[in-house]
């Protein structure tokens, strides 16, 4: 709802319901010159009414990768990939501390994967709190203040609704408010609706790139799984193979378009869960589950291959030889690997929260990112009633053996901060 005082609009334009092929969806784009009494103009707001939206966007099949498509859920859920960012901000303020700054041009960040914002907001805030520091130095103090764009990349079925909701909401958002940060005279926010496999911004543009427990996330599955979920998981010597070369494929592809487009000397901040060979894995839990419901005729070999998933958890040397091979074009100035472990255990051993109520929190956590992908790829060849019941099935077996088996639940994560050569 606009305000009564918002200027009339330029112009609106309509699909045509009635084109061929039929479009599912009815869109509606207002151009408004600004809004009184709001700190920056308001170029456009969009509306879109699909027919199918839920299943259409779980399945994410125009980018290949899964998304999370109930509003805001990935933010209510996300404690693991906010406590995995910890590492990577003393390599942010890094970067920014070494990147050669233009100050004819805006400084421009990217943040690959952003989902739904919940883990966007402080990596920006960090980089911009930075900033204000170097350009407040005496070495670059009589540089007039810098304008900063942030660009939010995610597919086109990503929730940008939610991550935009966090950009203005004056309590959230890491856009500065009026003489906080006085070296930046203003921070712009876009999104990009595109997988990161692609190019996606013009060549020498980009300062800082972050890619935050999204790079696991491939661009295509070579072959489809019929024993496990995960394929990281998977017995299948071929289908291990195959998901190797696509992983190192996907990682050198996207390292070498963000290379084009980041400036020499710019940065690439990254990292992602890795394998590693500990007990007490959660995703194992969840194929035991998997294998029971197989084991006993509820989950097909076919239900399963349906259900996969686009993410692949590589093993660090995996992650080194791609990086190895994109060795003319970046620098690695850092990399390292940390335990990351949830919370709630502790809280567990200290009496403060059942054995239930821990299964069901790691349960509400792997259904935020999985359950509705699940649900939508299974409904193509088992219908949504049944895609439904079948899955939901399979995560009450995952919660029952989380709270037989009360365990801590922690990933592995891989860092590396990258630097541009000339």
């Amino acid at each position: 709802k606009f305000p009564a005082s918002t200027p009339r609009h330029k112009g609106c334009s309509f699909l045509d319901s009635h084109s061929q092929p039929p479009v599912s969806c009815l869109l509606a784009v207002f151009f408004v010159e600004s809004i009184p009494n709001q700190p920056a103009p308001t170029y456009a707001y969009a509306l879109a009414f699909p027919e199918r939206l839920a299943t259409q966007q779980a399945m994410a099949r125009d980018g290949s990768i899964e998304s999370v498509m109930t509003k805001g859920l990935y933010n209510k859920h996300a404690q693991m990939q906010n406590q995995a960012m910890e590492p990577s901000f003393d390599l942010l303020v890094q970067a920014v501390q070494n990147v050669p700054i233009n100050p004819d041009k805006p400084f421009q960040i990217t943040d690959m994967g952003a989902s739904q914002g919940a883990n966007s907001m402080q990596p920006v805030r960090t980089i911009l709190e930075a900033l204000q520091g170097r350009l407040a130095s005496s070495q670059l103090q009589n540089l007039p203040p810098l304008e900063v764009q942030v660009h939010h990349e995610d597919l086109p079925s990503n929730d940008f609704h939610s991550l935009l909701s966090l950009v203005n909401n004056p309590g959230q958002t890491y856009v500065p408010q009026p003489g906080q940060l006085d070296r930046i005279s203003g921070v712009y926010s876009t999104c990009v609706g595109k997988s990161f496999y692609e190019r996606l911004f013009p060549a020498n543009t980009i300062h800082i790139n972050f890619a935050f427990t999204t790079l696991h996330w491939l661009s295509n599955r070579p072959m489809l799984p019929r024993d496990a979920v995960f394929p990281s998981l998977s017995k299948d010597p071929a289908l291990l193979a195959a998901f190797h070369a696509q992983a190192h494929s996907d990682l050198t592809t996207f390292l070498r378009h963000r290379a084009v487009e980041t400036v020499p000397g710019g940065a690439l901040i990254a990292h992602f869960p890795v394998r590693h060979n500990l007990v007490g894995w959660t995703l194992e839990y969840f194929e035991a589950a998997v294998q029971d419901h197989l084991a006993k005729g509820l989950l097909s070999p076919d239900d399963v291959s349906a259900m996969s998933s686009y993410s692949y958890t590589r093993r660090e040397e995996e992650v080194k030889a791609s990086l190895d091979a994109v060795s003319d074009l970046w620098e690695v100035k850092a990399l390292f690997t940390r335990q990351v472990e949830q919370p709630y255990y502790a809280m567990y051993q200290a009496g403060e929260m059942s054995a239930e109520e821990l299964a069901r929190i790691y349960c509400r956590q792997r259904e935020a990112v999985l359950k509705d992908y699940m649900v939508g790829s299974l409904a193509v060849v088992r219908g949504h009633e049944e895609a439904e019941r079948k899955v939901s099935a399979l995560f009450a077996e995952f919660t029952a053996r989380m709270v037989a088996e009360p365990h801590l639940d922690f990933n592995r994560f891989v860092y590396f901060y990258l630097v541009r050569k000339a």
